[in-house]
């Protein structure tokens, strides 16, 4: 799980939360920072997928997910968000 900016952290830990009630085993950033260095560290912790939530996607209830072996991103609702992760780490 992504944090996207201050104004997002909240966010971030909440959603998080949900995500690991349903299940998944999720990990959040400790801090804000540029998304590119928090994928990458996703990546060496040989985390396959990435969760990101940011001003947009909050007002309109989606989060982006991110699968960092092959590239591709899709943006969801909130509630089909545990089932597109789980259709992507298979």
């Amino acid at each position: 799980m992504t944090v996207f900016d201050e104004g997002m952290w909240l966010k971030s830990y909440e959603l998080a939360a949900q995500l690991r009630q349903a299940g998944l085993n999720v990990m959040v950033y400790p801090e804000p920072a540029k998304l590119q260095k928090q994928f990458k560290f996703a990546d060496r912790m040989k985390m396959s997928i990435a969760v990101t939530v940011g001003p947009d996607e909050a007002s309109k209830g989606l989060a982006a997910v991110k699968n960092l072996l092959s590239g591709e991103q899709v943006t969801v609702s909130r509630e089909a968000l545990v089932e597109e992760i789980r259709k992507a780490i298979g």
